[in-house]
């Protein structure tokens, strides 16, 4: 099996993030508003959840707004993620596959995992290359053990 060629994929604010995000806020939406609609309850909690729905939606926004975004690179061996914080090795792992849309989780070695939504329509070209680095297998660095050693004797 051979190893996935080299790719560099430039991430930005994902389409996909911010549609399912607003797809969410409107089911919340439109459950607060059923339930305000078939209860009899007192006017404070009323206000209390159309509040808590105006806070959901700006932490929404405000998560959308803050997505990730860089440049994911396999060279071959090892992925790198390079944003305007710097670049940084680590190990990737793929969390939802969509075909067209990945949702991947990227740990740097020092510090905190990123999750990362990959979407085909930046690099269209390349979305293959990148779609056979993030799905092969790495081949384990050939390691001598003691036993591998006696037989080679």
């Amino acid at each position: 099996m051979q190893q996935a060629p080299p790719v560099t994929y430039p991430l930005g604010r994902a389409r996909v993030a911010v549609f399912s995000t607003l797809i969410v806020w409107v089911a919340g939406l439109v459950a607060v508003n059923l339930w305000l609609t078939q209860s009899d309850i007192s006017p404070w909690r009323q206000s209390l959840s159309q509040g808590l729905l105006v806070v959901c939606g700006l932490a929404a926004v405000r998560c959308c707004m803050n997505l990730p975004t860089g440049q994911l690179a396999w060279t071959g061996q090892q992925w790198f993620w390079t944003s305007t914080q710097g670049q940084s090795e680590g190990a990737l792992l793929v969390c939802l596959d969509l075909q067209n849309v990945l949702l991947v989780r990227f740990r740097p070695l020092p510090g905190r995992a990123l999750w990362l939504w990959v979407e085909r329509g930046r690099r269209p070209e390349r979305w293959l290359e990148l779609r056979r680095a993030v799905h092969a297998r790495r081949r384990p660095s050939p390691v001598r053990t003691e036993s591998a050693l006696a037989q080679t004797k």
